[in-house]
């Protein structure tokens, strides 16, 4: 992260990386960049292989390999945001039963789809176990409902996936 002073960053000078905690002790990572954004989010993976596999099916598509084992995957509407899949040897992976909704850190993550049907079937088709039926909720007078359906990916992880509303 650029301290005070020290100006831009430039293409001659190479990124600088700041690992630090939020107040409940989560790390985060900061990357110096031109604008302040989210870039990725990242999920730690018993089996990487495994789990590119699963967001493949998901219609997530891998950019380019990190030296350092991840395996940076772009959403399938190629949004800003990239999911990073991040491996460790064996011995650092501790398995983990699923979190609870209330316990610190990253908890789940929304993707936007515009037929949460279709993506419905398809899971069910591949054997995926939704933690419920596709639910819709209502957002409040004049307003459509906002549908959605929440399901667990391999490293037990809470993928939700939303139905974008109807514009009409």
């Amino acid at each position: 992260v650029a301290e005070p002073g020290d100006g831009p960053a430039r293409a001659d000078r190479p990124k600088r990386e700041r690992l630090v905690r939020d107040p409940d002790g989560v790390a985060v990572e900061l990357i110096e960049g031109s604008t302040t954004r989210l870039r990725f989010v990242a999920v730690t993976c018993r089996d990487v292989e495994r789990s590119v596999a699963f967001y493949r099916a998901l219609g997530f598509r891998d950019l380019e390999r990190s030296p350092a084992g991840g395996v940076p995957m772009e959403a399938p509407t190629q949004g800003e945001v990239h999911l990073v899949l991040a491996g460790f040897e064996a011995s650092t992976v501790r398995a983990a039963a699923p979190r609870p909704a209330n316990a610190l850190g990253m908890w789940r993550m929304a993707l936007l789809l515009p037929d949460l049907d279709r993506a419905v079937t398809a899971l069910r088709a591949a054997d995926v176990e939704l933690l419920s039926d596709p639910q819709a909720m209502s957002m409040g007078p004049g307003v459509p409902d906002l549908r959605f359906v929440c399901f667990r990916g391999p490293d037990h992880e809470v993928i939700e996936l939303i139905e974008t509303p109807d514009s009409t």
